[in-house]
């Protein structure tokens, strides 16, 4: 009895690319970038806090005052204009503090935006490793269906056993239960993209290991001049310093200075003078050097905060990087070698059976072990895609950005060419 021809072909088929290329991020970032609410407060946020920088600087408004003849001691009416003059700075250190406060809160939203990208490019990571393996899984158990009918015709002739049968008919029940997994994950994932950007309808790329990562100290490099997350940590110490100056500037009194003019008596000739006041920092020891103090503290928090998240960094992205990497060997492995010598033990494993040179254990075996290497393959393909865009989000580089990661990969060979076997295409 022969085995049917479909089965070489559904064996063809499990190990077929799929879909058509990876080629969603642009997409994804435009969709993230319009849609998103969460980004859209955060814009509207720095943007605030950049209104504010021109009024902080300002000076006080002058100030007029306005008197009439007293009826009483019959003196002359006068006016006087007066204007409030820091004489220490203190605009421009207002100012300064008003700039760094849109610059933050423009770096809080850029950082926001990179992380919510990689959220997009790793769950649209997990939608196309969904549509890989259900794939995989369906092959697989149309396989098993036609081995249990294979089974079933040898053992009515009296050339198999009934436990070939009875295990055929449990490997395809198995195969069944896997989608009901991947339904709900699927589901996870949509719900996921629709809150990044509600109304968008993405397109699920095929699962491609994308470009080459970059050497770990590269990324590390890229990370500490990009990074917007560290950018809005210098900032925050830039802000307490300009903080803690002008807590020091408030101890030199402010000049009030002013003009005024008048009659002293009735018909007496009218005058035209001059003021000046200053404030006088009596209570410097309870008000203005506690100011000082607690600038200070806060000038050196910020600076064990902007260490503290240099090294939070560098230890996520090499973590990233790491299991990049780690991802990116064993889909060479799986390609080089392991699928196809998976493919090819079942491919003779088939053969032999045909000619009941070995029993359908063997073949049962075979075929779960090739189910399993592409398994295996898809799921390093899909935590490398993963891993690489958070490293990618780390180093502070926009997903749509070419040449952050590397050359690309090599993509899936295609099992029908002709091609040396422990070797990537």
């Amino acid at each position: 009895m022969r085995i049917p021809a479909t089965l070489t072909v559904l064996a063809t088929v499990m190990a077929l690319a799929g879909p058509p290329a990876w080629g969603a991020s642009e997409g994804l970032a435009q969709a993230v970038r319009a849609r998103n609410p969460e980004l859209a407060a955060l814009a509207a946020r720095a943007g605030e806090a950049r209104a504010k920088v021109g009024p902080a600087g300002a000076l006080p408004d002058p100030r007029v005052e306005v008197e009439v003849m007293d009826a009483m001691t019959l003196q002359g009416p006068r006016a006087a204009v007066r204007q409030m003059l820091p004489v220490a700075g203190q605009p421009g250190l207002m100012a300064r503090m008003a700039t760094l406060e849109a610059d933050m809160r423009e770096a809080e939203r850029a950082d926001r935006e990179l992380m919510l990208l990689a959220d997009g490019e790793r769950t649209l990571a997990e939608l196309a490793y969904l549509g890989r393996v259900e794939a995989l899984t369906e092959a697989s158990r149309k396989l098993a269906a036609q081995m249990a009918r294979v089974a079933e015709a040898k053992y009515a002739v009296g050339r198999g056993m009934q436990a070939d049968v009875l295990r055929a008919h449990v490997a395809r029940t198995k195969l069944l239960a896997p989608p009901l997994g991947y339904e709900a994950r699927r589901r996870s994932a949509m719900a996921l993209l629709a809150a990044l950007a509600p109304g968008w309808a993405p397109i699920v790329p095929a699962l491609e290991p994308g470009p080459a990562l970059r050497p770990a100290p590269d990324l590390a490099a890229r990370a500490r001049l990009d990074s917007p997350m560290l950018r809005m940590k210098r900032l925050a110490l830039a802000h307490g310093e300009a903080e803690a100056a002008l807590a020091r500037a408030e101890r030199i009194p402010d000049l009030d200075l002013g003009v005024v003019a008048g009659r002293s008596m009735p018909g007496d000739m009218p005058y035209l003078g001059g003021m000046a006041m200053a404030t006088v920092p009596l209570w410097f020891g309870t008000k203005q050097a506690g100011r000082v103090e607690a600038a200070d503290r806060r000038v050196a928090a910020e600076q064990a905060a902007l260490a503290a998240a240099e090294r939070d960094l560098q230890a996520r992205l090499l973590s990233a990087h790491a299991q990049a990497a780690a991802a990116e060997r064993l889909i060479m492995l799986y390609r080089g070698g392991l699928i196809t010598q998976a493919r090819q033990t079942f491919k003779a494993a088939l053969a032999a059976y045909q000619v009941d040179k070995t029993d359908f254990l063997m073949v049962l075996d075979a075929l779960m072990a090739f189910y399993d290497a592409e398994m295996a393959e898809a799921m390093a393909i899909a935590e490398r895609r993963q891993m690489a865009a958070m490293a990618r989000a780390l180093a502070g580089a926009d997903p749509t950005e070419s040449g952050i990661l590397g050359a690309d990969a090599p993509t899936r060979p295609d099992p029908a060419a002709p091609r040396s076997e422990g070797k990537p295409r």
